[in-house]
Formats: structure tokens, C-alpha cells, sequence
């Protein structure tokens, strides 16, 4: 019985003509979700090469320390 409905399901969006009309249909939705998001996903791009910036630098001034100590 389960197997049936996702028999039907697969079958269903086999064809190219439904998978086209509901891109169709998610388009505006999905541009305008993606236009509100882009702020936020550039903001935490930004964060996270930072972050790999003061990683390498504390671990530049670790290795500094470190050499530095051994007579």
C-alpha cells in the first residue's frame, strides 16, 4: 500500500511537463526567498574568512612564541 503512493509519486514527477510547471510556479517564491537571504549569506561568507584570518594569525604568533622559546 505505502509502496503504491510512492510508486504513484515517482511516476508523477517522471514527467517533464509537471517538473517544468512547478519550477514555474517556485520561481517567484525561490527569488524572492534567495533576494532576502543574500544579505545574511554574504554577511556570514565575510565571517568566516575572517575567522580563518585570526586563526592563522594566532596561530602564526603561537608558532612564533614557540620557537622563540627554545634555547
Amino acid at each position: 500500500m505505502n509502496s503504491n503512493y510512492k510508486e504513484h509519486f515517482i511516476n508523477f514527477f517522471e514527467k517533464e511537463d509537471i517538473r517544468s510547471d512547478l519550477k514555474e510556479i517556485f520561481k517567484p517564491f525561490l527569488k524572492t526567498i534567495y533576494n532576502e537571504m543574500f544579505i545574511y549569506i554574504l554577511i556570514l561568507c565575510i565571517y568566516n574568512i575572517l575567522l580563518f584570518i585570526i586563526i592563522l594569525a594566532i596561530f602564526y604568533i603561537l608558532m612564533n612564541h614557540i620557537t622563540k622559546k627554545q634555547p
